[in-house]
């Protein structure tokens, strides 16, 4: 029996692993969670990389969590609840304006939500946020296929 022992290198933001030194080196400096990070897609097609301080700036202060409450609950709101409502749409509107300060460049909206959320941001879904048909076509279509023998 043979046993060999190898070296793993590990991303400092993310945990990733891998077994080149080059290919990790060459990740984290690219990682989502790294806040110091260098933009691939940016870099390629040369587009002005965001701050992502200023990426971060658009979304909910993620040190004060916002209680929200359905119209249709039988409790009482806690004080300074928001209806659910309200806070949907104030994700809706910091969305879009975090796609407009992104430009194309998904890699660095993912960034921003990223760190937003290892800051203590609250769950935030980007493409329940989008308003788009394709995703309504999609389900149609699926629930077609499954009906179809």
């Amino acid at each position: 029996m043979k046993t060999a022992r190898r070296l793993r290198y590990y991303c400092d933001h993310c945990g990733k692993t891998g077994g080149s030194r080059y290919y990790m080196e060459r990740h984290e400096s690219g990682c989502t969670a790294n806040p110091n990070r260098v933009c691939c897609w940016c870099a390629r097609f040369e587009y002005e990389q965001p701050k992502l301080t200023d990426l971060i700036a658009l979304l909910p202060d993620p040190t004060k969590p916002v209680q929200t409450y359905q119209p249709w609950d039988t409790e009482p709101p806690a004080p300074g609840a928001v209806p659910h409502s309200e806070w949907e749409a104030d994700i809706a509107k910091r969305a879009k304006a975090l796609r407009e300060a992104c430009g194309c460049c998904a890699a660095c909206l993912l960034a921003a939500v990223r760190q937003w959320r290892a800051m203590g941001g609250r769950d935030f879904d980007y493409a329940e946020s989008l308003d788009f048909k394709a995703k309504d076509e999609f389900d149609a279509m699926k629930a077609e296929l499954r009906d179809t023998p």
